[in-house]
């Protein structure tokens, strides 16, 4: 009975230990969350590598400015995406560098274009004072403007 007694006592403590380094590490994350625009979003180059018209294969390239909510420049982007269903719904692979004042963030993800909500991205990198980023974003247009919102969580 002893050694069950001390065996209990040693997986307690190791959960125990476990426990409390988990806590310090998630509480010592520190979550920055950045509201960024990207107002020229039409295609600035476009390669029809699949069937004619908008289809799976098809490159498209952008690259403009990143702007803040008062709409004053605080960087560029520049995206390559590829079409990967062009039927009904467009589905697009996308891999981005945001290049800020401080540094830059790489992102990647799947985007749909369809009724502003565009989809979602993981933020995989970065430079400056970004590096080692991680986190994730959401993409959001708006139909009358053709603005690009971009919401980034950090951590």
């Amino acid at each position: 009975m002893r050694g069950t007694i001390k065996k209990a006592a040693l997986v307690a403590s190791v959960a125990a230990v476990v426990a409390i380094l988990w806590l310090q590490t998630a509480s010592s994350q520190v979550v920055q969350s950045l509201t960024l625009n990207f107002p020229a979003s039409a295609p600035d180059a476009f390669t029809d590598g699949g069937r004619p018209g908008p289809s799976a294969g098809d490159l498209l390239y952008f690259r403009g400015p990143i702007t803040d909510a008062d709409g004053a420049k605080i960087g560029h982007m520049i995206a390559e995406a590829q079409i990967m269903d062009g039927k009904h719904q467009p589905i697009v692979q996308i891999a981005a560098t945001i290049t800020l004042e401080t540094g830059s963030l790489a992102g990647l993800g799947e985007l749909h274009f369809t009724d502003g909500e565009q989809g979602t991205f993981a933020i995989v990198g970065g430079t400056g004072d970004f590096v080692g980023a991680a986190g994730s974003g959401t993409s959001t247009v708006d139909p009358e403007s053709g603005n690009v919102a971009l919401e980034i969580t950090l951590i």
